[in-house]
């Protein structure tokens, strides 16, 4: 009989062996097991969090029904991974959006509520900050990030950016919550949809707004490895997602998951399709190596190579935000 929690201790033993070359600079540590975690919270992540959460719940983003959902999985934690040493209103403003995601994520995509109607009204609450007819909670708070991120400097230059990965996401969703009516897609449109569904995109956007890390600034477009490198890193992410959402996808009977789509791609079940998974994972992170390597091999800039640096450190920094949260805990949903 196949085993969900069997299965998912593989998978977190083969993710901690693809895992184990990062980047010495990451803030990450690794448990007894050998599993990168994140670092123990300090009083700024305390804070902000409590904050963010108190905003969702204050402005109705997430109904107090709703809350175990953010703190089972809370994202102040992942922000200052992305931004150390960032003023609180960056990391604030950051996790404003990573949270209100996650929380949408689980309210209105995976219940299958109205997601073409945030696809079509969302941009233009980015775009103007005027909210549409019948506007609910959702747009209110996409309303507020849109005015914390205006008040950052680079904001107004960034916002574009952010708006336009936004509403890719949420196109995403809706593609996602079709497959979900009608039946799960092929492989290749999945990993397509896989790399802006994740939602991460607008955050690498809101990374250009910490001045002090040395990227690319707000309001340049990138270049064809920078984006390529970034999209690698933003698939990863979801495939990592999915692998660490094994036991869970699995006790509900099946899920939006790559070993699902992957198993009826091939004709074999989802616990069969596990180590192709893990595989394209390995053969993807490789990829992924040997274009940060090229892209450092060129006489670019240093904000340039710097951008490339920390486009490359996403996937560790994802996995260990899985590992050290309980929503990926393998001993309950």
């Amino acid at each position: 009989m196949d085993d969900p929690e069997a299965a998912q201790a593989w998978i977190r033993e083969q993710l901690t062996r693809i895992h184990s070359h990062c980047d010495p600079g990451l803030l990450l540590v690794r448990s007894p097991a050998g599993e990168l975690e994140l670092p123990p919270d300090n009083a700024t992540v305390l804070e902000v969090e409590a904050e963010v959460q108190q905003w969702m719940l204050a402005t109705g983003a997430c109904e107090a029904r709703h809350a175990e959902i953010m703190r089972r999985a809370p994202c102040t934690p992942g922000a200052y991974l992305t931004f150390p040493d960032a003023p609180p209103a960056l990391l604030r403003t950051w996790s404003m959006y990573g949270t209100l995601i996650l929380v949408f994520d689980q309210c209105v995509i995976e219940s299958g509520d109205r997601a073409d109607w945030y696809r079509d009204t969302v941009a233009d609450v980015l775009a103007s900050g005027h909210l549409p007819p019948r506007a609910d909670a959702y747009h209110t708070a996409f309303r507020d990030i849109r005015d914390a991120i205006l008040a950052l400097p680079g904001g107004p230059e960034v916002l574009p950016e952010f708006a336009d990965r936004v509403v890719a996401a949420l196109a995403g969703y809706v593609d996602e919550q079709r497959w979900r009516r009608e039946g799960r897609p092929g492989l290749a449109a999945y990993l397509r949809n896989g790399v802006d569904s994740i939602s991460c995109r607008g955050l690498m956007a809101l990374q250009r707004l910490h001045g002090k890390l040395g990227m690319l600034p707000p309001g340049v477009p990138l270049p064809g490895d920078l984006a390529e490198l970034e999209r690698q890193a933003s698939l990863l992410l979801r495939l990592g997602n999915d692998l660490m959402s094994f036991a869970t996808d699995a006790r509900a009977g099946g899920g939006m998951n790559v070993c699902w789509v992957l198993g009826e791609e091939m004709g074999i079940g989802p616990y069969e399709a596990v180590p192709a998974a893990v595989a394209m994972v390995a053969t993807l992170r490789a990829s992924h190596h040997d274009l940060l390597a090229a892209i450092l091999a060129t006489p670019a800039s240093a904000a340039y190579h710097r951008h490339a640096q920390l486009l490359a450190q996403w996937a560790d920094n994802g996995h260990a935000w899985c590992v050290t949260s309980p929503r990926y805990n393998t001993s309950g949903p």
